[in-house]
């Protein structure tokens, strides 16, 4: 087997696939089938990691499928294409790409994550209830204290009326 980093190697024109090429076309149909999982299948309740999923999974897709494209062009013989250095180059794209999603995660990713405070399933979209305070008044004839009327409240949930009646039943 000869040096895959030998210039010649690199440079010269084969529609032939060896194990190097078939590894790298493997992995390029894996980073499209990662892609595809990220965008279309896994859902994030967060919605900064979802964000971020979303455009590695677009990278992936775009970056692989050029890595298919150019598998299929050297296999079909097409004169430009059938050299190897194009997928030489495509491998130091993905490692930029790489290189660059080791540095988002580790430095803006986070200062990203503690801006934005994970979003609430399932009651995000309640109002918070102002209540205004119920002074209790003494009777001038017995002494005795008048319960309490109802708190004004601007608005209410379902739990908190829940709550309310519990504390009055006690």
């Amino acid at each position: 087997m000869t040096n895959p980093f030998d210039l010649d190697y690199i440079m010269a024109a084969s529609a032939a696939f060896g194990p190097f090429a078939w590894a790298f076309l493997i992995l390029q149909a894996a980073g499209v089938g990662a892609g595809l999982y990220l965008v279309f299948i896994r859902s994030d309740q967060n919605t900064v990691r979802k964000t971020l999923l979303d455009r590695l999974g677009l990278m992936l897709i775009s970056v692989g499928g050029i890595g298919i494209l150019l598998g299929v062009l050297r296999a079909n013989a097409v004169a430009v294409f059938d050299q190897r250095y194009w997928f030489y180059l495509l491998l130091l794209v993905e490692l930029a790409l790489v290189g660059y999603v080791v540095y988002y995660a580790r430095t803006i990713y986070p200062q990203r994550f503690a801006e934005k405070p994970p979003s609430r399933t399932g009651g995000s979209s309640r109002r918070s209830v102002i209540s205004t305070p119920v002074s209790k008044k003494k009777s001038s004839t017995n002494g005795l204290e008048h319960p309490p009327g109802p708190s004004v409240t601007s608005s209410s949930s379902r739990r908190e009326a829940r709550q309310r009646r519990k504390r009055k039943q006690r």
